[in-house]
């Protein structure tokens, strides 16, 4: 994922021009879930690099701009059973909120002029709420026209997430001590990429 999100969530086109009603927009965009995906990742005991996922993402972008991009967090994958019920369980304490909510403006009317196949560095502005706690951020992303109807928004670089910021410093120190680990990085680099259809 050079790696929408929001997500996320985007991934996600998550958010960067206006809000302002736009009513030549022809329709609304829903996100294509199988297409879509985000990754971070964890460095444990120093210099340990593993890469996990979410795939679990659906939204839409309305006629006005106003995208909301859904993590399903119980579909976090690191490769490792135990790790998933332990993240589950621990971090991100999905039994009590099992969606992570990405919300942001993105005025699809500027795409009309994008060529098929061509794609536009934007800044994009989110938010990411995730178990109820609210964080703001910006993403350098690549917004690609790949049909007439269908959209690309993935990261350009990594969005920088730290733990005490979406207050996940306990869940970590549990993890941390569950799997007798020295150390697990509390900044987190997170990717993304969405695909939009319009309906």
């Amino acid at each position: 994922m050079r790696a929408l999100i929001p997500a996320l969530a985007g991934l996600s086109v998550l958010a960067a021009c206006s809000q302002s009603q736009t009513p030549d927009i022809p329709g609304d965009w829903t996100v294509v879930e199988a297409e879509s995906m985000l990754t971070f990742d964890s460095v444990k005991n120093g210099d340990i690099d593993e890469t996990h996922e979410i795939s679990g993402i659906t939204g839409f972008s309305d006629a006005y701009g106003t995208i909301r991009i859904e993590l399903a967090m119980d579909s976090v994958e690191s490769y490792i059973d135990i790790r998933n019920e332990r993240m589950r369980e621990h971090l991100f304490q999905t039994t009590e909120h099992p969606i992570a909510v990405v919300s942001a403006a993105y005025d699809l009317a500027a795409l009309e002029d994008l060529e098929i196949g061509a794609s536009r560095g934007i800044e994009l502005p989110f938010s990411l709420s995730l178990r109820g706690v609210p964080l703001d951020l910006v993403a350098q992303v690549w917004v690609t026209r790949l049909e007439a109807d269908r959209v690309r928004v993935e990261s350009a670089e990594p969005v920088q997430v730290h733990a005490l910021a979406l207050e996940l410093m306990d869940g970590i120190d549990t993890l941390q001590e569950l799997a007798g680990l020295d150390s697990i990085a509390r900044q987190v680099p997170v990717s993304f990429v969405i695909e939009f259809a319009r309906n």
